[in-house]
This record gives structure tokens, sequence and C-alpha cells, in this order.
């Protein structure tokens, strides 16, 4: 499931808790070619950011290079690519939208003292 930036992954589709979920800052995602109908998820750091469910139901932190996730076909395989790269650039705009706003708020503030002064 796609969702909030955030990828969550099931044992079994009708489990209602995720296995696990990978927030997808600083990720990029790939066709892999050496398996049909699989992407990869890599960090652009070494590891990629996650949390698992243990063997005793404990969230703990993932330690994972990638994800290679395969999809039933062709068209499935591109629209999770596309989805998953949307909510990646979504999520970098609004992080780039958020400093820049700060950096105004800022300036705002200190052009506002100085014409109080």
């Amino acid at each position: 499931v796609l969702t909030d930036n955030c990828l969550y992954y099931f044992v079994k589709e009708s489990d209602s808790e995720p296995k696990g979920i990978v927030p997808l800052e600083n990720l990029k995602v790939t066709e892999y070619k050496e398996r049909k109908f699989t992407f990869e998820i890599r960090s652009e750091d070494r590891f990629i950011k996650s949390a698992k469910t243990d063997s005793g139901g404990k969230m703990v932190s993932g330690n994972h290079e990638y994800y290679r996730i395969q999809a039933s076909n062709q068209d499935e395989m591109k629209t999770w690519i596309e989805s998953i790269q949307k909510s990646i650039f979504q999520r970098s705009v609004l992080r780039s939208d958020a400093g820049s706003e700060e950096k105004r708020d800022v300036q705002a503030m200190s052009n506002a003292k100085d014409a109080k002064l």
C-alpha cells in the first residue's frame, strides 16, 4: 500500500497490520531488468530507513540496501514505479517549498524588526 509518502507491505493481502513500513524520503525507484516485472527501491545513502515487525510482533528498524518488488505484469510494474516516483517527487517539492517559506518568514520578521527600530 502506498500512502503518505510511505510504502506499507504485508505478509498476506488480508492482513490488517503491515509487516513493514518504508518511508520514501531520499529513495529512488527503477526497473530491475534481471527479473521480469520487477522494480527496485534504493537509497541515495547506503541503507534504507525502514521499520518492520519481528517474529515477536515488535517493531524494529529495517536494515536493507534495497527492496525488489515483482509485479504481476509490465503495466502493473510501470504503474507502481510511476506512483512511487510521484510520491517521492511530491515530498521533495513540499520539502523545498517549506524551506523557502521558512526563509521568507525569517526575512519578513527581520524586516519588521528593522522597521520598528
